[in-house]
């Protein structure tokens, strides 16, 4: 984890007079820590933990850019392909968890899944209803959505374990894909019996 939200980071010269006032009380970092361990507790619990590596980067919250499915959703964190890493805006909240594992969603659906696992995916997008209204915007949020629900143990409609099995549930998939999802798999599969 890196912070990046003090003015007096050498990594990051400081060019806003109000960055000093953008910094995090040295307590909140304790509390990022603590999230940042509950959300890879809840990852290895589902047998994920595949995507829990590199580096989270902690930034001013008036750092964030604008979101790019409209200004008036805002921005708690992003995922950033390039470079493969998570930047968090957001202050140590209890939904912390939840955006990181939506995050590391964007991080499975990228780097773990390939064009046609993600062209499959699309195809269930508006068939299934979105697990938030966030996740109905477009396909990859429908995913990064649906992977945090089912990471935090936020309960699913049918509809949305049929897309998840049938997904998930492809014989052509790798095994180095498959194997971290097994536990999903086996969920979803004694859920619909």
């Amino acid at each position: 984890m890196v912070f990046y939200d003090s003015p007096d980071n050498p990594a990051r010269r400081s060019t806003q007079a109000h960055d000093s006032a953008m910094a995090r009380h040295p307590m909140d970092r304790l509390e990022y820590i603590r999230k940042l361990k509950e959300t890879e507790a809840l990852l290895k619990r589902r047998g994920l933990e595949r995507v829990w590596y590199g580096q989270v980067s902690i930034e001013a919250p008036g750092r964030a850019p604008p979101n790019m499915h409209g200004a008036s959703l805002g921005v708690g964190a992003v995922y950033m392909r390039q470079g493969d890493k998570v930047i968090v805006y957001n202050d140590p909240t209890p939904g912390l968890p939840r955006l990181i594992a939506h995050e590391l969603g964007h991080r499975y659906y990228y780097k773990f899944m390939d064009n046609t696992d993600r062209e499959r995916f699309s195809e269930w997008f508006g068939k299934v209803s979105a697990t938030t209204s966030y996740g109905a915007l477009v396909s990859s949020e429908d995913f990064a959505e649906v992977f945090a629900d089912y990471v935090i143990g936020t309960d699913l409609t049918r509809d949305q374990i049929d897309r998840l099995k049938e997904f998930l549930g492809r014989k052509n998939r790798s095994e180095s894909v498959t194997k971290p999802l097994r536990p999903l798999i086996e969920l979803l599969n004694t859920l619909i019996r």
